[in-house]
């Protein structure tokens, strides 16, 4: 099964966008995590997903991603990953992570 993954960085609270997507989600019959990268609960429950093949980051800072990429790599992740960049100068920071 795919996991979907969804990263709210709203002061570790998901907003309404990303309570209703991630809703959505689930009546779809999908897994979602909702959370801020930055806690550790979050990587807790990031971890028991032992099924995650995919992992899609969206978030507002390009540090935040390299970030949240480099703790996926330590943690041995091996799934695909795909991340959102606004600029091109943005891209190579994330290929490198």
């Amino acid at each position: 099964m795919i996991a979907l993954l969804l990263l709210a960085t709203l002061s570790g609270q998901p907003s309404l966008p990303e309570t209703g997507t991630a809703a959505a989600h689930q009546a779809a019959g999908r897994s979602v995590v909702v959370g801020d990268p930055g806690d550790a609960d979050f990587w807790e429950r990031v971890q028991k997903m032992h099924n995650l093949e995919r992992v899609l980051l969206a978030l507002p800072r390009v540090s935040t991603s390299v970030a949240v990429l480099e703790k996926l790599r330590a943690e041995g992740f091996t799934g695909h990953v795909a991340a959102i960049a606004r600029f091109d100068d943005e891209i190579e920071s994330l290929r490198a992570a």
